[in-house]
């Protein structure tokens, strides 16, 4: 990756030198100088912010990693398990449990709102889209529910009290575990919600064991998706219900939304971001039918805007852990987020054949 600018574009707004004074620098003029023309790989993705906060576009790039891509022609993020369960174990720089949970509310997940002239509050929306969740999975009294990746065990508890069923969450967050339990215990219902460490692509339980199962906002941060849908599969008994809400991408991707969404990958702990045509494909070579796929994008992208709110509110609390550049461009692409078409949101229903 090789860093060019060109001074007859630049307007001197100072982004990239805010965000990578080692790389970058200004001259009386207030114009941009290249320091670093090669920086090293592993900042890839910091450099590509910076293009994408450039006014003018007077920064360019040229050449790049060898970075494999995934179907939609979007880069493949090098995301471990430790990478993810950081994030929400609250070791992440970023993390929901080290700072943005607290100025979020209970649940770590988009709202969902009616049309634009809908008003309601975060904690409002975000409840709405877990009974949205509730209500396309559609369970019974008494049923056995899985939840893939379950947050802070606040999704299951609506889930649970909502329904009468009972609810096994699995998360790879230490941290996580312990809250769902604790969150179980303190509304006096230990025996009917549980929280296990365990591994999605490796689901711990006997074939069949299910009588439905959901993954809400967790999909995004498997390496592979139909290794998790496949397990889905086997312990979900024959006619079990699925759900899914997942952030994906639409294409065709242009360079300016392929620095957001780079982005999203990066900050958020994502592998890779789906498309339709995968959930389709994957979904049918995995014994699932009766697919339903809805693009609910312009219900929950307001997210990102209520969120970049949130932090500018809390700006003092999170320069505690990172530098003033990087809270601006942290805001900054959660608004660029929420007006980015690739950045697209999907809720998705299932039966196993």
């Amino acid at each position: 990756m090789r860093i060019s600018a060109d001074k007859d574009r630049c307007i001197g707004a100072g982004h990239c030198v805010r965000a990578a004074p080692d790389l970058f620098d200004s001259g009386a003029d207030g114009r941009v100088t290249v320091l670093r023309p090669e920086p090293d790989p592993a900042r890839a993705g910091l450099v590509r912010e910076v293009v994408g906060l450039c006014p003018n576009t007077a920064i360019s790039l040229s050449g790049g990693p060898d970075e494999p891509s995934d179907e939609s022609g979007g880069n493949l993020m090098t995301v471990k398990n430790d990478d993810v369960a950081g994030f929400y174990n609250g070791t992440d720089k970023f993390s929901t449990a080290g700072r943005i949970d607290a100025l979020w509310g209970q649940n770590l997940h988009f709202g969902y709102w009616e049309d634009d002239s809908d008003d309601s509050p975060i904690e409002v929306a975000t409840d709405r889209l877990t009974d949205l969740m509730i209500s396309g999975l559609d369970p019974q009294p008494g049923q056995r529910v899985l939840d893939i990746g379950c947050g802070n065990g606040n999704p299951a508890m609506r889930l649970v009290r909502s329904r009468d069923v009972r609810v096994v969450g699995i998360t790879i967050s230490e941290l996580q575990v312990e809250q769902g339990q604790a969150r179980a215990a303190e509304a006096g219902l230990a025996d009917r919600a549980e929280f296990r460490y365990a591994d999605a692509m490796d689901i711990p339980f006997p074939d069949g064991s299910f009588d439905a199962a959901w993954a809400l906002e967790s999909m995004l941060h498997m390496p592979d998706r139909g290794q998790v849908l496949a397990e889905t599969a086997r312990v979900l008994r024959p006619g079990g219900r699925l759900a899914i809400a997942d952030v994906v991408e639409r294409g065709p991707v242009s360079p300016e939304g392929k620095v957001v969404m780079d982005h999203i990958r990066e900050t958020y702990k994502i592998h890779s971001l789906g498309t339709v045509e995968e959930y389709r494909e994957q979904l049918a070579a995995h014994g699932f039918v009766d697919v339903e796929i809805r693009d609910i994008s312009d219900n929950v992208l307001r997210t990102g805007i209520k969120l970049a709110d949130a932090v500018d509110a809390s700006r003092d609390q999170f320069l505690e852990h990172a530098s003033a550049a990087e809270v601006d461009t942290l805001t900054h692409f959660m608004r660029q987020a929420a007006v980015t078409p690739e950045n697209g949101y999907l809720f998705i229903t299932a039966k196993r054949r």
